[in-house]
């Protein structure tokens, strides 16, 4: 029947919410045709006054945290370039749902393959085929897999997986990835996560004017190291990518003279303690 329904068919649209019911009123004793975008499609025969329908389907969604503490607060973090950031993903099953797909984008942060558990299990193929990149990966899970898991209504999978912050973060507003899950070809839910990364500035004046300091001179040629908690200094290779390693080792970040008013700038830190070494006194 479906082949042959168009929209000039159509004569009527209701808009639901959950478990919240619609009605569509004086319509004619007759056949009618009835689908929704959960995929359902049935056909009744109105005989009487009312006529019920109940949805089988249910949509199917997916929400996404870094670590994971399902708030708000967890959905940002601070994470220093370099180091690697664990994500929990829960699908929520709907039912009747098939041919689920999960998909996940990143954006300056790369996938560790090796990483992903679904279930906190290892994937087999009896669960889903995983196809990935360095940016990401979609896992098409089995209808039997699906299925066993529905036979109750609807059920949740967990997806665990890690993925490293790169340089490309310090160029963009912020890491994030976008996890997606698709079913049927039919609706489509996200839930996207930001990963930020600090900076530190440090400008250091002559310090002449002791009543008015907005009146000191910044001074050009100063030079810094920095320290964080575990005694490791930072070193920024010329990729922009971000290690820590000894003093020999370290970045001297130099202020310089300019709009920046002879600023020093340290990227891509994540939240901790820093201990800030002026290496060059000028």
């Amino acid at each position: 029947i479906k082949a042959y329904v168009t929209s000039d068919d159509i004569v009527g649209t209701i808009t639901t919410t959950g478990t919240t019911a619609g009605s569509l009123e004086n319509l004619g004793e007759g056949f009618y045709y009835v689908t929704t975008t959960t995929g359902s499609a049935v056909m009744i025969k109105t005989a009487t006054d009312t006529a019920a329908i109940s949805d089988k389907n249910s949509i199917t969604v997916v929400d996404k945290v870094a670590g994971s503490n399902f708030d708000e607060e967890s959905k940002k973090a601070i994470a220093s370039v370099g180091t690697d950031v664990e994500y929990t993903a829960t699908i929520t099953v709907g039912k009747g749902a098939h041919d689920v797909v999960f998909t996940d984008t990143m954006v300056g942060m790369t996938f560790k393959a090796d990483s992903l558990k679904i279930d906190r299990e290892a994937v087999t193929d009896t669960v889903a085929t995983v196809n990935s990149t360095t940016n990401g990966f979609t896992a098409t899970f089995t209808d039997a897999y699906i299925n066993a898991r529905n036979t109750t209504g609807e059920s949740t999978i967990t997806l665990t997986y890690t993925a490293t912050v790169t340089a490309e973060a310090l160029t963009v507003d912020a890491a994030n990835n976008t996890a997606s899950v698709k079913t049927d070809d039919k609706n489509e839910n996200t839930s996207k996560v930001n990963v930020f990364n600090a900076q530190l500035t440090v400008t250091k004046y002559d310090g002449k004017n002791t009543e008015d300091t907005e009146d000191d001179t910044a001074l050009e040629g100063a030079g810094f190291k920095l320290k964080n908690a575990d005694g490791q200094y930072y070193i920024k290779a010329a990729d922009g990518s971000i290690s820590w390693g000894t003093e020999a080792e370290a970045t001297e970040v130099m202020a310089s003279a300019g709009d920046d008013k002879n600023v020093a700038v340290f990227t891509g830190l994540g939240v901790g303690e820093y201990t800030l070494v002026e290496s060059t006194v000028p």
